[in-house]
């Protein structure tokens, strides 16, 4: 009964109770754990009537309803993230607001009027009498007649009094920015288009006419940076905006005496409470701005060393570490070419902001990601990295890999490495459903270590949002210092290592000191910073070299070593990576080249590519056959004859041997004038063809130039410099094995110089031996002997060998393709030197030889000579009898050639089935029976020493993408497309959407007419360029042949047109350097033939262009063009 009287649930109490809620506010002078006594006896009413209040709501009317002395602390307590009503009221009962104090040197201007009619018993702010407030102050309004008094009706709180000087700043919760009227605290000054108009205590209206970075040193040492900071010239002082800090997870915790600035943890600044308000206090100039008498350099290279950070990002890491560079320029509107290139992307759409939660410190939470596989191979072999973020300090960590399953091991490193350095232990581990994350072995690890493992949910990666964006901004960082300074894409690691270096000692969004700094507790040392891939000359230990030797290698800078005072630099001569401590960089960068101006041409479009692809491979510099050296296309010459110029000139043969690279030997340079033996057509069952008549030329002839693309810089010319270089040790070695090698083979004797024979001579040829992805792998030395001295007749007979068409090769893939065979490569080693010679022949001593036999100088050069036994490279005759040799072993074993190919031999049917494909000394083995396979390399073996090569990938410039699952064949030569790109400066040239424009004539009016334009053209390599573009249009790029046809037809006089048109096609390979030939097994061995010819299509002689395709597997396994 007592209940129902006095505690009815009825409308009229509801009504009182609510009423009382939302009129209840705070009478100034009462302290507030009376008004929250009150707050919580209302807030058990409105749950005794029914109608509970929960936590958030209580929140927001508790500190709705404070008065104005409360509200800098009311705005911290909104503005920090999980914020509870414990916490809060905790933290506002540190504050007792009836015992502030003014100070009659400190005027602090509040925005927000407060009007309260009832009795008042507090002082009055104004002129510190009881019994009236400062708005009802007589006193105060006198003084406002006379003109002596601001008003307040600002937006924020300035202080502006003579006891304020330039080395203070005032915190304010009310201020929406910082700002201040000190211009030398400035990094640098970015003037306002818009200025920020604002209205202070004196009702005045002034505008903020510039932003920038503020740089402050603490008293107690602490470097703290300010950014987006207002400058106003028109007042005095300097405002910390708390609502701005709040934003980057820094909380202001104020009490009676100061006011805690804390970033997690750890405690960023201190303010004192003077009077009303909270001052900051920082060092005098003299000590801010000592660092600025020190070099000043370019933004540009400032920027380049820094890994392209954003200026933004520079002027915060002024002050979070030692030995920043300083900029002697301000950015202007240009834009880095070098982030174009590696950070350039489609504009994001617009999106809520995300709210994620910040582990509590570091080591507690670990984000990992595994990047890859890459498209080059580093040198080491790596085509993978994962990565590993702290996710309190954002400190990452990168590791190289060469397999995905090497991450539990990199993850091992990595928790020894940070658990010794910060003393503490990992907490738990985010990343996503990958099997390298989630296998037997990395659970039992984690489980072991007590790590617990957070996994995403699958395709989702967002859920690893740190780790993701890490990995993009590392890449973006390293493809820009990559496209900078040119390196090649092979040195990614380098970058991406750089790149982390560099992202762990710059500022972020997130933490308020560089990552590196909350993990090792100190800063960063930055002041030996140099730009990525930059050329420099390193020092060369007198330990290390003699009297006359240089004293300094060439090189580029590829980042830094943790733990050792050095950096990791390029030797440009031999390729090796060093750690040195003295070297000279330049630096110096090209305006032009690094600021450009962004342009959008609206003609630019994405070139379409045909769908028959071969899957992308590594990128090569170079491309190396045949034990890196070139055989010319033979079988392609003779069968498309018809693109070879007219007769114009007297007859020069080709040799059939291997290509030799130039030499600066005049005799020998005259001799290969005299003769070059050339491509015959065919053997006993092939149709011979008229020979090519072309002038002789210093440059490349048409298909040599398709297929010579060895980078001769790198290698030595003669015997002499390679035995003085800086990676001399390596070719002594090659040479050393070279010649033990011949000898073992008895490939000669030692014997009296002949008086009534000439010995012919020789000489050293060097290559670098490189891996299907381009990568150094072996140093190469070859003795080749000087054929163009030899004399028909005497020193030889036949000079013809024949060769596989790639007509053969291509069926011969295709047919493996449909079948499901296994494809399998091997080479010969020292093939030339297996074939015994007929002739008798003499050979000069090879350099070397009498160094490694120790023959006594007193013999004389000229007394002893090498009388050759069997065959060696450089006779004309070496790659016949070479022939020769293998075509009698490969009988012996049971294979017969083909009538179509007598270098394709095979053997046996079904399942015994052998197909055998010869390319000189290179091998495609294909059998349904790997078994068989092994048989026929041993047999091999038996006679040659080979190596095996395994599964087919890489022939003749030809990567091979074989899917036995899918019977899918996929040929390309990308490889190849992109040295030939490289080799005529077409590197960023705009591409083009067809090899020729649509009705174009090139005709023989075109061709120069005087002797000033001849010479012009002279000095452009049309004839290499011709022959480039010729190998891929008869390798896997059909698309190109119409236009490499008509090219053909001006190899002896061309002219801009014809030159322009070239270049035009390589334009067009630019963004089609991944299209090749796919084969389908699944459509089976159906040939399907087509063919078309115009009508009297060359305007010069009125003749008709014919062209035939012939199609197997569902792509072409050959093709015939006659102009």
């Amino acid at each position: 009964m007592l209940e129902e009287q006095f505690n009815r649930n009825t409308l009229k109490n509801r009504l009182v109770v609510t009423k009382k809620l939302h009129n209840f506010k705070m009478e100034s002078g009462t302290r507030f754990a009376v008004h929250v006594d009150q707050f919580k006896e209302i807030v058990l009413q409105m749950e005794t009537i029914g109608e509970p209040l929960d936590e958030t709501r209580q929140l927001v009317l508790l500190l709705g309803s404070l008065t104005d002395e409360y509200r800098m602390i009311s705005t911290v307590l909104e503005n920090t993230p999980n914020m509870t009503l414990a916490y809060a009221i905790q933290a506002l009962s540190g504050v007792d607001a009836s015992d502030e104090s003014s100070s009659a040197q400190q005027k602090a201007f509040v925005a927000k009027k407060s009007y309260d009619k009832r009795r008042f018993n507090g002082k009055c702010f104004y002129c510190k009498k009881t019994g009236h407030k400062e708005t009802e102050c007589r006193k105060k309004k006198a003084d406002e007649e006379r003109g002596q008094v601001a008003r307040e009706t600002s937006d924020y709180a300035f202080t502006a009094t003579s006891a304020m000087g330039k080395t203070e700043w005032l915190v304010d919760s009310g201020a929406r920015s910082h700002m201040t009227s000190v211009r030398d605290k400035f990094v640098s000054m970015k003037e306002l288009k818009t200025p920020v108009r604002i209205t202070i205590a004196d009702g005045k209206k002034i505008d903020a006419v510039a932003m920038s970075t503020v740089g402050l040193k603490l008293m107690d040492g602490t470097s703290v940076t300010l950014s987006d900071v207002l400058y106003f010239p028109e007042v005095e002082g300097s405002l910390i905006s708390v609502a701005k800090l709040a934003g980057k997870d820094v909380v202001a915790q104020f009490s009676k005496d100061k006011c805690v600035f804390r970033y997690g943890d750890a405690t960023v600044m201190e303010a004192k409470r003077c009077g009303n308000v909270y001052k900051l206090k920082t060092v005098g100039d003299e000590v801010c701005h000592a660092a600025t008498t020190s070099r000043k350099e370019p933004w540009a290279v400032v920027h380049a060393r820094l890994g392209h950070i954003p200026f933004k990002r520079y002027e915060q890491l002024l002050t979070m570490a030692d030995g920043v560079p300083r900029i002697a320029d301000t950015p202007s509107d240009h834009v880095c070419a070098g982030c174009c290139m590696g950070k350039m992307r489609e504009d994001n759409f617009s999106r809520s902001p995300e709210k994620t939660v910040k582990s509590a410190g570091v080591l507690d939470l670990i984000h990992s990601d595994v990047m890859g596989p890459m498209q080059t191979k580093t040198p080491g072999g790596c085509t993978y990295a994962v990565t590993f973020i702290d996710d309190f300090s954002r400190h990452v960590t990168v590791y190289f890999m060469k397999k995905k399953a090497e991450v539990l091991e990199k993850f091992k490193m990595f928790k020894a490495d940070m658990e010794n350095a910060t003393g503490r232990k990992i907490k738990r581990l985010r990343s996503d459903n990958g099997g390298e994350y989630t296998g037997r072995l990395f659970k039992e690890y984690l489980s072991k270590q007590g790590i617990r493992h957070e996994k995403t949910v699958p395709y989702t990666p967002q859920q690893n949002g740190l780790a993701e964006r890490m990995n993009r901004s590392i890449v973006e960082m390293a493809r820009c210092m990559l496209y900078h300074e040119g390196i090649d894409k092979k040195w990614w690691a380098e970058a991406v290592n750089t790149s982390a270096w560099i992202i762990n000692r710059i500022p972020n969004t997130v933490t308020v000191k560089t990552p590196y700094e909350i993990v090792y507790q100190k800063k960063p040392q930055l002041k030996n910073l140099k730009v990525f891939g930059a050329l420099g000359y390193g020092h060369i230990p007198d330990e290390k070299r003699r009297k006359l030797d240089a004293k300094a290698f060439k090189c580029r800078f590829l980042g830094y070593e943790d733990g050792v005072k050095g950096y990791r630099v390029l030797n440009v001569e031999t390729g090796q990576v060093k750690i040195v401590r003295t070297v000279k960089f330049m630096e110096t960068t090209s305006t032009g080249d690094f600021m450009t101006e962004v342009e959008r041409d609206d003609k630019d479009e994405d070139v379409a590519a045909p769908h028959a692809t071969a899957p992308s491979r590594g990128q090569t510099q170079t491309l190396t056959i045949f034990n890196d050296e070139v055989v010319p296309i033979q079988h392609e010459v003779t069968t498309e004859t018809a693109i070879v110029p007219a007769p114009s000139h007297s007859m020069i043969t080709r040799s059939r041997t291997r290509h030799i690279e130039e030499t600066t030997d005049p005799e020998e340079a005259e001799g290969r004038k005299k003769q070059i033996v050339a491509p015959s057509a065919i053997g006993t069952k092939r149709q011979k063809v008229s020979q090519a008549r072309v002038k002789p030329s210093d440059e490349l002839l048409a298909i040599e130039g398709g297929q010579l693309m060895t980078a001769t810089e790198e290698v030595p010319k003669t015997y002499a410099e390679a035995t003085t270089r800086q990676d001399q040790d390596e070719w002594k070695k090659a040479i050393a094995s070279e010649l033990k090698s011949l000898l073992v083979n008895k490939t000669w004797k030692l014997v009296p110089k002949p008086a009534h024979q000439r010995p012919i001579g020789c000489r050293w040829v060097f290559t670098l031996k490189r891996d299907e992805m381009g990568q150094v792998v072996r140093y190469k030395a070859r003795l080749v002997a000087k054929g163009y001295s030899q004399r028909h007749g005497i020193d030889y007979e036949e000079t013809y060998s024949p060769v596989a068409y790639l007509n053969s090769i291509r069926a011969m893939l295709a047919k493996c393709s449909a079948e499901g065979m296994e494809i399998e490569q091997c080479d010969v080693d020292t093939a030339f030197l297996y074939g015994k010679l007929e002739e008798e022949i003499y050979m000069e001593l090879p350099e070397g030889l009498r160094e490694l036999l120790e023959l006594a100088e007193a013999e004389g050069e000229d007394d002893v000579v090498c009388m050759l036994l069997q065959s060696l490279y450089g006779l004309k005759q070496a790659s016949r009898v070479w022939n020769e040799t293998i075509d009698k072993h490969l009988k012996s074993m049971g294979f017969e050639p083909a009538d179509a190919d007598p270098c394709v031999y095979t053997r046996g049917e079904g399942e015994d089935e052998c197909i055998v494909c010869l390319y000189v000394d290179d091998m495609l083995i294909a059998s349904r029976q790997k078994a068989v396979i092994a048989s026929v390399k041993a047999g091999i073996a038996e006679k040659f020493r080979i190596k095996d090569l395994g599964r087919a990938r890489f022939i003749l410039g030809i990567e091979i993408d074989y899917d036995m699952e899918r019977r899918t064949l996929g040929i390309s030569q990308k490889a190849y497309t992109e040295s030939s790109i490289k080799k005529f400066g077409q590197e960023n040239a705009k591409p083009c959407l067809t090899p020729l424009e649509p009705g174009v004539q090139l005709t023989k009016a075109d061709e120069p007419q005087t002797e000033e334009d001849k010479a012009k053209m002279k000095s452009k390599p049309y004839r290499s360029l011709v022959g480039s573009l010729m190998y891929l249009a008869c390798g896997t790029r059909p698309d190109i042949l119409v236009a490499v046809a008509k090219l053909s037809r001006f190899l002896e006089n061309p002219g801009e047109k014809h030159w322009d048109a070239g270049i035009k096609v390589v334009r067009y390979l630019l963004k089609t350097k991944d299209v090749g030939i796919v084969y389908d097994g699944l459509l089976g061995t159906q040939l399907e033939a087509y063919s078309d010819a115009d009508w009297a299509g060359n305007r010069d002689d009125r003749r008709s262009v014919s062209g035939m395709l012939l199609m197997m597997c569902g792509a072409r396994r050959s093709r015939r063009l006659s102009l």
